[in-house]
């Protein structure tokens, strides 16, 4: 507006006073230019007052605006005109930072999805890129096999005809096997005759032997008696001697004495020739008899050699019938197996058929299937070419909103950490009439947040949890970040289990593995609490696998198992709404995988005390209890949205605001 728009005004503003003064008709001319002059002042004064300077200020604030500056203050202007525009500029103002809020807070999440989306497609052309590959080698490698599996075809046919040749070999073998075991059963029997007859040898040898024993007993015994027949003998013939020198001396008397002394000398003398005659004879019967025991002894010797030689000979019989039994099995089995190795060679070669066939037409689906995925590697760059496009276009339009300074405040999308996103925004406006822009971010876009602080496009968050949860994106980040204390304490992480399951420490876990089938519900890997999961796995040895996936993933594999009263380990945090709908308890962490009780801190870029100290301040302030987040996220699960979630839990903690 021009100084000479505003004189104009002044002057039309005064004609009613000019029309009433003529009209009156004062008595002088003087008088009444002079009335005109002092009407005209003290209009001006009033109407600069009450109309020109508020309305200077508003296109001063209207400046601001232009120049993209939203976190101007409302004027306080006395009741008039120029208020009833303020307040109509600032509805107006207000409704604006609520339009750009959103456009500027989806903006920012869409460029983040974006970002991922494009990193997503590129992974994804880069894994069709490799499976386009892998099946390409996988056709050649269907070709292959083929050949490799018509030449096993022809190979199988020929083992097929081979296998019959030795199933008749196997049969003659079987009947040679039975053929051996009746030779063998016939000569065991002779052996078992002919052993009946040695026996019979031996026992008739010994009778002879003790019959040629008696015999050479009686001679010795005929021998004394010859011996006594001698000595008899000798004898007489001394006392026919005897008798015959004193028949001599007798003279005539002693002759018939010595007739009869001769004829005793005689038979005493025949007597020795018979008993000589007698001791040749029994010396040779003696001699015979020492042949025939000798004969005997080797007789025996012989007979107990051959007997030895007839048990051996069975020995070997029964070792030659019992392998011929064992050949006739082995055979026996041969056959069988053949027979069995037969039939499931007709079964192969039926299924050798099937796999051709199945195979050549594998082969083709798999060339197929390859151009498919060259195709799809087209596309998925396409796909990343159009999201990094898309990504372009929304930082161009945020470029646009982004020159109005409506500071950003970044959150991540757990109930906790919105449910404090929203108090503070609407606890900061309360109390400081200052607007913020909230940006949700993904939970598998942490380190992005903090990347997005550092370079700017954030000025704070309610987010940040410690320790040894997002430590390391603040250290990579530290020298353009300013902590600015603690919005809540006493936070904590963990594995989560229903209450009535009966264990009660992650050391635990191994000896009921089963009852969980070895896995663990965990949200997003880049988490801190996912990363405590996979070190406890490490810490513990458990055999168990982790499930990523999200808050939501998380929530419904939660409540699904307990309907079915199935035994479930999860990652759960405090503050967080599960444990108001489900009894739940933390397993206990000897180990201290997922460390102590944890903060939630309140975090801003290098140079917000200086851009916005408003907000500088109050980043500073805000904090509050696991009591009121708890209420929040309740109000939020009972179906409020976290605006108005936010909003009831102010006005029914009026004493949250004086803060």
């Amino acid at each position: 507006m021009s100084r000479s728009h505003i004189v104009i005004g002044i002057i039309l503003a005064q004609l009613p006073t000019g029309v009433i003064i003529l009209f009156i008709r004062p008595q002088s001319w003087e008088m009444a230019l002079l009335g005109v002059l002092v009407a005209v002042i003290l209009s001006g004064i009033i109407f600069w007052l009450h109309f020109i300077k508020p309305t200077l200020q508003v296109l001063e604030l209207q400046n601001k605006i232009i120049s993209g500056d939203l976190t101007i203050e409302k004027p306080n202007l006395s009741k008039g005109i120029a208020s009833l525009m303020s307040d109509l500029f600032f509805r107006l103002l207000s409704e604006l930072k609520s339009l750009l809020a959103g456009t500027s807070g989806t903006g920012q999440t869409m460029i983040f999805s974006a970002r991922q989306l494009a990193k997503s497609a590129e992974t994804v052309k880069q894994s069709v890129e490799q499976v386009a590959l892998a099946i390409g080698e996988i056709a050649e490698g269907n070709n292959m096999v083929v050949k490799n599996v018509e030449d096993t075809y022809t190979q199988l046919k020929t083992i097929e005809t081979q296998m019959r040749s030795v199933a008749e070999v196997g049969q003659d073998l079987k009947n040679h096997a039975l053929d051996s075991q009746s030779a063998v059963k016939e000569g065991r029997d002779a052996l078992t005759e002919y052993d009946s007859s040695l026996k019979e040898n031996v026992i008739a040898n010994q009778d002879a032997k003790e019959s040629v024993q008696q015999l050479a007993d009686y001679s010795k015994q005929i021998v004394s008696i010859v011996n006594t027949i001698t000595n008899v003998a000798e004898q007489t013939t001394l006392l026919a001697l005897n008798a015959s020198i004193e028949a001599a001396r007798a003279g005539e008397a002693g002759r018939g004495f010595s007739v009869v002394a001769n004829e005793v000398g005689k038979l005493a003398e025949n007597s020795n020739k018979a008993a000589d005659e007698i001791r040749k004879l029994l010396k040779e019967i003696n001699h015979l008899v020492a042949n025939v025991q000798e004969k005997t002894d080797a007789s025996e010797n012989s007979i107990e050699v051959q007997k030895n030689c007839a048990e051996e000979v069975n020995i070997i019989f029964g070792n030659i019938f019992k392998h011929t039994e064992e050949t006739f099995n082995s055979v026996n089995d041969i056959i069988l197996g053949n027979k069995s190795l037969n039939d499931a060679l007709t079964r192969i070669g039926n299924a050798m058929d099937q796999v051709l066939n199945t195979t050549q037409q594998t082969a083709a689906t798999s060339q197929e299937v390859n151009a498919n995925a060259i195709q799809q590697t087209d596309n998925a760059a396409e796909i990343a070419e159009a999201s990094s496009n898309l990504a372009r276009l929304v930082e161009s339009l945020k470029s646009h909103t982004d020159k109005f300074k409506i500071p950003k405040v970044g959150y991540l999308n757990w109930t906790s950490e919105i449910a404090s996103a929203y108090v503070f925004k609407h606890w900061l406006q309360k109390t400081k009439g200052f607007d913020v822009i909230l940006v949700e971010v993904e939970g598998n876009a942490i380190s992005e947040m903090y990347s997005a602080l550092a370079t700017g496009e954030f000025d704070s968050t309610v987010s940040c949890w410690t320790p040894d949860m997002h430590d390391v994106y603040v250290n990579v980040n530290k020298e353009k970040l300013s902590i600015l204390g603690a919005n809540l304490e006493g936070a904590k992480t963990g594995l989560v289990v229903p209450d009535y399951v009966t264990i009660d420490s992650i050391s635990e876990l191994n000896l009921h593995k089963e009852k969980f089938d070895n896995n663990m519900y965990a949200i997003e890997k880049e988490a801190g609490v996912s990363k405590q999961a996979v070190d406890s796995i490490t810490k513990y040895s458990l055999d168990f696998n982790i499930q990523f996936g999200d808050n939501n993933s998380v929530c419904s594999a939660i409540d699904q198992a307990i309907k079915e009263k199935r035994w479930i380990v999860v990652t759960g945090w405090i503050p967080e709404v599960m444990f108001g709908r489900w009894p739940l308890k933390f397993l206990e962490d000897p180990k201290g995988s997922f460390g102590g009780d944890k903060k939630i801190l309140n975090i801003a870029r290098l140079g917000l005390d200086k851009d916005y100290p408003v907000l500088y301040e109050a980043m500073q302030r805000f904090q509050w209890s696991l009591e009121d987040v708890t209420k929040v996220m309740k109000f939020m699960n009972d179906g409020y949205s976290p605006d108005d979630a936010a909003r009831l839990f102010l006005e029914q903690n009026p004493n949250f605001i004086k803060k």
